[in-house]
C-alpha cells in the first residue's frame, strides 16, 4: 500500500472543500430530481446509497460541502456522511461500482488540477508524488505542448499553466499572479493576453491586489 503524505492530504482536502462545489456533483450525478429545500444553503435529495428511498433523505450542505443521509446513517456497513471527496468516492463506489477510495479520489482531483498542485506544492497525495513547485514546473516543461505563435493562446487553465511554467523561468510572482486571475474566473485567453506578448512573458512586476483588480476591470 502506498504511503500518504498527511500534510499534503490535509492541504488538498482543505483546498477541495474551499474551491469545489458539491452542488455541481449533484447535477453531474443527476441527483437533483425531486430535491427539496432543507434550509439556507441546504438541499435534501433522494439517497442513491440505499435502496427504496421514496422520500428525500440525503441532506446536503452546499456551503460547507458536507452531506448526511438520515435513513442509512445507522448502518455500520454503509454509513453515509462526510465531506465532498467522500461523497464523490461513495457515489463512484456504490452507484458506478468503480474501485475507488476516499484517498484515490482526492489524488485524482489533485493530479487533474494544476492550480491545486501549485497551492499544495505536490502533484499527488502519495509520498512519491511530493515535489516542490520548482519541480512541478520542470516536470511540466518536459511535457509542455509546442504551440505555433499564431495558435499559442491557451484554451484551458491546464494549457495556460503549462505555458506559464515554461515561460516564467521560476518567477514565483508570475505564477501567483496567474493563480489569482484563474481563481477570479477569468478566461484563460484573457489571462494569457495580460501576461504575454509575442509568446513571451512581459509583466513580471510585483502585483498588488489593487493592480490585479484594475487588470480585471479592464477586461
Amino acid at each position: 500500500m502506498r504511503k500518504i503524505d498527511e500534510t499534503i492530504l490535509k492541504t488538498a482536502v482543505e483546498y477541495i472543500q474551499e474551491n469545489y462545489h458539491i452542488e455541481e456533483y449533484l447535477k453531474e450525478f443527476n441527483m437533483l430530481d425531486g430535491a427539496v429545500a432543507g434550509g439556507i444553503d441546504t438541499v435534501i435529495v433522494i439517497c442513491v446509497f440505499h435502496g427504496n428511498d421514496s422520500h428525500p433523505s440525503l441532506r446536503v450542505d452546499k456551503k460547507r460541502n458536507l452531506y448526511k443521509c438520515f435513513a442509512c446513517k445507522n448502518d455500520p456497513k454503509n454509513p453515509s456522511g462526510g465531506n465532498l471527496p467522500s461523497f464523490i468516492a461513495k457515489y463512484k463506489r456504490v452507484v458506478k461500482e468503480e474501485n475507488v477510495t476516499y484517498f484515490t479520489v482526492i489524488d485524482e482531483l489533485l493530479r487533474n488540477d494544476p492550480v491545486m498542485q501549485l497551492k499544495v506544492g505536490a502533484k499527488s497525495i502519495f509520498v512519491e508524488g511530493s515535489i516542490t513547485t520548482q519541480e512541478i514546473a520542470k516536470s511540466n516543461l518536459k511535457k509542455s505542448v509546442s504551440f505555433k505563435l499564431k495558435d499559442s493562446r491557451p484554451k484551458t487553465y491546464l494549457e495556460l499553466s503549462r505555458k506559464i511554467r515554461t515561460s516564467c523561468k521560476g518567477d514565483e510572482n508570475v505564477i501567483l499572479t496567474s493563480i489569482h486571475l484563474m481563481e477570479s474566473g477569468m478566461e484563460p485567453e484573457k489571462i494569457y493576453d495580460m501576461l504575454f506578448e509575442d509568446g513571451k512573458i512581459i509583466k513580471r512586476k510585483d502585483y498588488s491586489d489593487e493592480d490585479l483588480n484594475d487588470l480585471m476591470e479592464l477586461e
